[in-house]
């Protein structure tokens, strides 16, 4: 579906709500882009999760992200925005700050 650049969580929402390949998160959400990175997998990571759990541990971590998301004080929005981000995409941030979100069904 393209490529868009977004400076608000509004706008990220309905971005991701879109499932826009690729999104570039202006360095003004940066931290709430650091924390999403840092609690992905690696992809070397990832294959040896999915691996060694014959794919059940999948659909445990989708179930564990979907309860943190619903069990999260604070801002609502936020919430749906982690939930679709680990998801969904994968989160890379750039040296210049900014984050980039692309679909992981695009790297297969």
């Amino acid at each position: 579906m393209g490529k868009i650049t977004v400076a608000t969580p509004e706008e990220l929402a309905e971005a991701l709500h879109q499932q826009v390949d690729e999104i570039t998160v202006s360095n003004e959400m940066q931290a709430q882009m650091q924390a999403l990175a840092n609690r992905q997998l690696s992809d070397a990571d990832r294959l040896g999760f999915e691996i060694g759990g014959r794919g059940v541990l999948t659909v445990l971590e989708h179930g564990l992200n979907h309860v943190q998301a619903k069990i999260q004080k604070g801002d609502k929005l936020q919430a749906q925005i982690d939930e679709r981000v680990l998801g969904l995409y994968k989160v890379a941030m750039q040296p210049n700050g900014e984050a980039l979100l692309r679909l992981k069904q695009l790297d297969y």
